[in-house]
């Protein structure tokens, strides 16, 4: 007998589809933004805003527990959402070209909201603001990127 799934299938199982959440939430927490098809996406999004808006509301346990009491990613989490000045709509999908193989609609997820992120050189502890486009804001010159560019080297 064929049960009801509540939610996106994805053809897969239920656990397989709970480690597809994990692994993507965990990638763009880790990244700050990703690649994947638009199904995958509109069906980890909810999981994404739940888990921001627990730890907006101080409710590290919960989040614990969605990615296996991994106290590392758990930490990654809790920096970016102290940077957050909002209350909902933390994810960004832009569309991108249909992927060759199967013709599958490709998105990218990113965070809405700037993200600042410590410089990659062990002695360097200056802090580096990485900008994404919000309302309002403008895109920055290809020559401030190159200067970013050049304070990460």
């Amino acid at each position: 007998m064929k049960k009801r799934v509540f939610g996106r299938y994805l053809s897969r199982g239920e656990g397989a589809r709970r480690a597809l959440y994990v692994s993507l939430v965990r990638a763009l927490v880790e990244r700050g933004k990703i690649e994947t098809s638009k199904a995958k996406a509109k069906a980890v999004i909810p999981e994404i805003e739940k888990l921001v808006t627990q730890g907006l509301k101080g409710n590290w346990s919960k989040i614990l527990s969605f990615f296996g009491n991994d106290r590392k990613i758990t930490r990654e989490l809790s920096d970016l959402v102290r940077q957050f000045n909002r209350k909902s709509g933390f994810i960004r999908l832009i569309n991108l070209p249909k992927r060759t193989g199967d013709q599958a609609a490709m998105v990218r997820i990113e965070w809405v909201d700037k993200i600042v992120t410590e410089a990659k050189e062990p002695g360097d502890k200056k802090k580096l603001e990485v900008k994404t486009k919000a309302k309002g804001e403008t895109r920055p010159r290809k020559t401030a990127k190159r200067k970013v560019a050049k304070q990460l080297k």
